[in-house]
């Protein structure tokens, strides 16, 4: 089950979007049973859900994605306006090596619509929602930001493939002293 449009991390999903010159709106579409947050700009038509765990909200992004693809055809017939997105934002990291690459095979079918899911993201953390929201966000010109912490995405990574937080930290913190990962 997906988490409710009010939700704490969906309004704080909210907010970061709107501060970055964005339409936001909970709304049903066709074939939705319950409000989803639309976000939308002139070249972004995107659907972000909240969950807890993926297994809880895998359903749901393939009526997501229907329901917005037909949604954007609807709005304009004469052109493909803007690149469409279903984002999710899971509260818990994959359960497992199976839910890991399932969340990967879900972002690598782009048949109707772009897929971004983002694991271990608190409503609590403001740094960790707007970097989980990045595909939709602006391009900050360069000099304002950092490149990305190479480590950080790395333990991300390992994590989503069932490695285990302690695990993944000292694999990382070796590579990134000796050069070599050792799990």
């Amino acid at each position: 089950m997906t988490l409710p449009v009010d939700h704490p991390l969906l309004d704080r999903a909210g907010q970061i979007l709107r501060e970055n010159g964005f339409t936001v709106a909970a709304r049903v579409l066709d074939g939705l049973t319950q409000a989803v947050l639309i976000v939308e700009s002139p070249y972004v038509l995107a659907v972000v859900l909240g969950a807890e765990h993926w297994h809880k909200v895998a359903a749901t992004v393939d009526e997501a994605q229907v329901a917005l693809a037909n949604w954007a055809s609807e709005l304009d017939r004469s052109s493909r306006r803007w690149d469409l997105y279903v984002v999710v934002l899971l509260e818990h990291w994959p359960e497992g090596p199976q839910e890991g690459a399932d969340i990967e095979r879900a972002e690598a079918n782009t048949d109707l619509v772009r897929k971004v899911v983002r694991s271990g993201v608190s409503s609590d953390d403001s740094d960790r929602v707007r970097d989980a929201l990045r595909p939709l966000l602006p391009l900050e010109p360069v000099g304002r930001t950092a490149l990305p912490g190479v480590a950080r995405a790395l333990e991300e990574r390992l994590r989503v493939h069932g490695i285990d937080a302690e695990s993944a930290e000292r694999a990382v913190r070796g590579f990134m002293q000796a050069g070599t990962v050792w799990i």
